[in-house]
């Protein structure tokens, strides 16, 4: 479904709040520091000091983009309530400002790759590794833990 203004006032979508989120963004963020640290502990075990500081760096780098646009979209929702706006153009602009956030989340991404990848000169397939298992292994497998938790 597209969401537009119209869609908005025909179908009267839910307010969009929770009052899990600030827990579930925390264990997200535990999770993932764990993960990364279990596989740098890995790397430096198996391979050495620069592996594993690799790792960390991946690991961080997926760490710090999922809790800024964590953050940022938490605020969002906390300055919403606080605005005196019509329930029928919350839905909409929440939308916006997820998208907003979403691609500046990319761009933060992009910039430590570059940052870590040039400057830093990390080695490359324990810092992708890292990245790929606390950016997406984690955060999949939280979304299935939280999905259980909704249906209970």
């Amino acid at each position: 479904m597209i969401i537009n203004e119209a869609n908005v006032k025909r179908k009267g979508l839910p307010k969009a709040t929770s009052n899990k989120t600030p827990a579930a963004l925390y264990q997200l963020a535990l999770a993932q520091g764990i993960c990364t640290t279990a596989f740098a502990l890995g790397m430096l075990y198996c391979f050495g000091i620069y592996e594993a500081i690799s790792a960390c760096i991946g690991g961080l780098v997926a760490l710090s983009a999922n809790l800024y646009l964590a953050v940022k979209m938490h605020k969002a929702v906390l300055l919403q309530e606080t605005n005196a706006k019509t329930e029928q153009q919350e839905p909409l602009s929440m939308l916006q400002r997820f998208y907003r956030f979403e691609v500046l989340k990319i761009v933060f991404t992009v910039t430590m790759f570059v940052i870590a990848v040039v400057v830093i000169q990390v080695s490359i397939l324990p810092f992708i590794i890292a990245y790929v298992l606390a950016a997406l292994v984690v955060t999949w497998l939280s979304l299935l833990v939280l999905g259980q938790q909704d249906e209970e």
